[in-house]
């Protein structure tokens, strides 16, 4: 009886060693995988910060290469109007003016 019963108690922790075992490798299996992946997604992060600085060199040679007065102030927030602005007066109101001036 004893026999059996220390013989029952190796084959558990036989199995349980061999479960352990069995879960030790799938596990470093898995850890193999994601190492691997994050790898492949560092290199690509890289990858996408490199392109991400060439644009914006390239988007601040078109703003400096082809930037209009009026649009790089409205793009930029500023006053728009202060374009039409001549002595004191828009240049609406002096075209208005001259057109009163033509008529009369």
């Amino acid at each position: 009886d004893i026999f059996l019963n220390n013989q029952s108690k190796s084959s558990m922790d036989l199995l349980r060693d061999i479960g352990q075992a069995d879960q030790l490798t799938s596990t470093r299996e898995e850890n193999r995988v994601l190492q691997a992946k994050v790898k492949e997604l560092t290199v690509r992060v890289h990858e996408l910060l490199a392109e991400n600085q060439s644009l914006k060199a390239e988007v601040e040679l078109y703003r400096q290469e082809c930037a209009l007065p009026s649009f790089s102030k409205l793009a930029l927030g500023g006053n728009h109007n202060d374009d039409n602005i001549v002595g004191g007066e828009t240049k609406g109101s002096f075209i208005d003016a001259m057109d009163d001036e033509i008529d009369d």
